[in-house]
């Protein structure tokens, strides 16, 4: 190889390995960017579990309020009523 073809090549190399670091430094910048002036509305950890357990009990209440009225439909005896708490029957407001 020929000293000019060789120096060719290491230029190719070093321009494309420093062309990789500045691609990363610029995505890097970038992101720092983002999140420094335009993520702002970040909800803590603490408040999507609250949000969480605050949609299962939803969940919960509109399974009851699904589910009461068939199991009464179903069942021939009184004693099914037993099993109901207070709460769930009071959330059908039968005893106002």
């Amino acid at each position: 190889m020929s000293k000019q073809h060789l120096d060719n090549y290491i230029k190719a190399c070093v321009s494309i390995i420093s062309g990789s670091i500045i691609l990363v430094m610029v995505m890097f910048a970038s992101l720092f960017i983002y999140i420094t002036f335009f993520e702002s509305n970040e909800t803590t950890q603490v408040e999507r579990r609250q949000e969480h357990v605050e949609n299962h009990i939803k969940e919960a209440e509109k399974l009851d309020k699904i589910l009461f009225p068939l199991l009464v439909l179903n069942s021939a005896t009184i004693p099914v009523f037993l099993l109901f708490s207070y709460e769930i029957l009071q959330s059908f407001n039968l005893f106002r």
